[in-house]
């Protein structure tokens, strides 16, 4: 009997902090990587967040800035709510094969957005862009 009693006291736990875990997390949001000939500043598809249970917290790691609602807000953190839209905005670079990456994450919720030049010379094959589903 106390082994039971402790198992159902697990699951209770299991069960509990799952469910305060997941409320704090958005839907899966995914951004499409691009390949690109030269320097240039490269905007991200547009994502629409859901899936928020209150207000979270917006984050950027690697190169770029943001645009929220419309607004370029750089690399400022700031708060976001279901509804409000995110596109990732980062200047890639011009060499053959290189990768420029630009992170969001809301809440444990991530996905990157990458380039990469291809200025002509490269093999498709040799320079491949992670199309792998979004991030979590």
């Amino acid at each position: 009997m106390k082994h039971i009693n402790i198992i159902l006291g697990s699951l209770f736990i299991l069960l509990f902090t799952t469910h305060i875990y997941a409320s704090i997390e958005a839907e899966q949001f995914c951004f499409k990587d691009n390949t690109v000939k030269g320097k240039e500043t490269v905007e991200s598809n547009l994502v629409t967040l859901h899936g928020l249970k209150k207000d979270e917290r917006l984050q950027l790691k690697g190169m770029g800035g943001y645009m929220l609602n419309g607004v370029y807000m750089g690399r400022e953190e700031s708060k976001v709510k279901n509804g409000d839209q995110v596109r990732l905005i980062h200047d890639s670079i011009d060499e053959d094969g290189a990768k420029v990456s630009t992170v969001l994450m809301v809440g444990n919720t991530y996905d990157v957005f990458t380039t990469v030049t291809d200025k002509g010379g490269l093999s498709k094959s040799k320079y491949t862009i992670d199309n792998s589903p979004c991030h979590r």
